[in-house]
């Protein structure tokens, strides 16, 4: 609820003023910000056919999602051979690689392919230990998903992490980041399946840190049949380009709305 009066509050008080959003954040370090395509939990093959479609849309890499049960080996070979190693995978099981022993053996698996970027919140993100036995492990790089600020600073004095995937509200997003660039630790924006207003917020709030500089997550663009605002994202090489426009830069579609609400 907060986080709806936050974007309300910055996008009227922008449109006021005559300056985005990013503008009232601290200013845009960026003029676009990294972004990776996204797949869910999938087969071998329709994994590398959504993956060559993103590599073919311009993208750098795809996040996935996936669990230690699933075929994953099978799964970052195919994506290698439909696209090529510069293309590279975040692999983010939600905690389901579950024991250091699973996440420690397919490291391993994957660093023999080469195209493995991240292993994001592969185990329970309580146990600190185990992302530091992870880290001693393997030399893919590993990452949380936080967004509570005492979690990242004990991620950081635990040495558990060489990434983040920060969340919260744009101010609090600013803020964390800025912790964890105190740490020398680069990042990315998280997000879930959003809709259009949200990811604006999202964009504007990462194009300030000068440390995120990992590809985001702006997944709502292709997974939602609609994003209820009248211009979504544009993405341009596989970046999402930061607006100038006043407040948030977007327009609620008053026509998807009437569309899609429930009476």
């Amino acid at each position: 609820a907060y986080e709806a009066f936050e974007m309300a509050v910055y996008d009227i008080v922008g449109k006021v003023r005559g300056v985005p959003v990013h503008a009232l954040l601290g200013g845009a370090y960026r003029d676009r910000v990294p972004a990776d395509y996204w797949i869910g939990h999938q087969t071998p093959e329709d994994s590398a056919e959504n993956a060559r479609l993103g590599f073919e849309r311009g993208f750098h890499g795809v996040k996935m999602k996936c669990t230690s049960d699933e075929p994953m080996v099978d799964r970052i070979r195919a994506i290698l051979e439909a696209t090529d190693m510069s293309f590279k995978c975040t692999v983010d099981p939600n905690q389901r690689f579950y024991r250091p022993s699973e996440a420690i053996a397919l490291a391993r698996e994957f660093e023999k392919l080469g195209n493995v970027g991240v292993l994001e919140d592969p185990m329970a993100k309580w146990n600190l230990d185990w992302y530091r036995q992870l880290r001693e492990a393997t030399t893919i790089p590993v990452a949380l998903h936080l967004a509570n600020p005492h979690d990242i600073i004990n991620a950081i004095k635990a040495e558990a992490v060489d990434y983040m995937n920060l969340g919260g509200s744009m101010y609090r997003f600013v803020h964390n980041a800025a912790i964890a660039d105190a740490a020398g630790i680069p990042i990315w924006h998280g997000s879930g399946n959003d809709l259009g207003i949200m990811e604006m917020s999202y964009l504007h709030a990462a194009s300030v840190p000068r440390n995120c500089v990992l590809p985001s997550d702006f997944v709502g663009s292709w997974t939602r049949e609609d994003d209820l605002i009248v211009a979504g994202l544009e993405f341009e090489n596989g970046g999402a380009v930061v607006s100038d426009r006043p407040g948030l830069g977007c327009e609620l579609d008053m026509d998807a709305v009437r569309k899609y609400q429930i009476t």
